[in-house]
């Protein structure tokens, strides 16, 4: 129960952060890496599951307010023409957000964050294909959300190496 509960707020939380709706299929398949991450926090014996929900609290605000921010100050119209909000792309910004922290949890364990970027990379393109970004700004994304991962998961370090310098 405490699974379902964690993902349910997960999925609900993150499209508010960044104002997404969620539609198609794609949509939603861009929260994989994340949910698994999660899951991992869950079920593993070894996690820590108050740290690794800093983490990907941390990330998805920066990644979120960073992604957010960018689209209100350039004002990109999409290539469907539907909005002025196409750069960078939030959908690539969660993906690989997500799929580094896989990397960063589970660094010997290359079949599952090699296929979390798989699927990022796939969420990315399919978001040039459907015309909703251009390469540029899905690659901007996809930086943002990797960047957001790398800064998080170092501030949790320093933060816990405070800690233990003062016990």
């Amino acid at each position: 129960m405490k699974f379902f509960s964690l993902v349910l707020m997960f999925v609900i939380n993150i499209p508010l952060l960044t104002g997404q709706e969620l539609s198609k299929p794609i949509d939603y398949l861009q929260y994989t890496s994340n949910a698994i991450y999660l899951t991992q926090s869950v079920f593993q014996v070894q996690s820590d599951f108050k740290n690794d929900i800093f983490i990907l609290g941390l990330s998805s605000v920066m990644m979120a307010s960073t992604v957010k921010s960018l689209k209100e100050l350039t004002q990109v119209q999409r290539p469907n023409g539907l909005d002025n909000k196409s750069f960078p792309s939030g959908h690539a910004a969660i993906s690989f957000m997500g799929a580094e922290l896989l990397r960063l949890k589970n660094p010997k364990k290359t079949v599952l964050w090699i296929g979390s970027y798989g699927i990022a990379s796939y969420v990315s393109v399919q978001r040039i294909v459907d015309k909703h970004h251009r390469p540029l700004e899905v690659i901007s994304g996809a930086l943002i959300g990797f960047i957001s991962a790398r800064l998080s998961n170092k501030l949790n370090l320093l933060i816990q190496k405070k800690k233990s310098i003062k016990n």
